[in-house]
């Protein structure tokens, strides 16, 4: 049956909401895995997010830990490209927005 789960991809902004801030609907989707959805990211999402992170941020390294753990981490899809500035403050803004998950 695990092939009829829906897979649910798990952006970098994503990622760097639920590591530096305490949302609850993004804590809620990575904290308590959901029966019916596989979350799935790639390694440079996740690179995206954590180069992101800001010294001043509340990062918790115990969410990285529990996002390592319940994400499937998918090979690398496309391009890796080095993390500009503007990258990591677009990341930031859409992140730290008061629309929730963003998927």
């Amino acid at each position: 049956m695990d092939e009829m789960r829906k897979k649910l991809f798990v952006s970098p902004q994503t990622i760097l909401k639920f590591l530096i801030s305490d949302d609850d609907k993004t804590d809620t989707l990575i904290m308590c895995k959901s029966a019916e959805v596989d979350l799935v990211t790639d390694g440079y999402s996740i690179y995206e997010a954590l180069g992101s992170i800001k010294q001043y941020d509340k990062f918790q390294l115990n969410k990285l830990t529990k996002l390592l753990e319940v994400v499937e981490i998918l090979p690398r899809k496309r391009e890796q490209q080095v993390l500009t500035h503007e990258r990591v403050e677009e990341l930031r803004r859409e992140a730290l927005s008061k629309g929730g998950v963003q998927e």
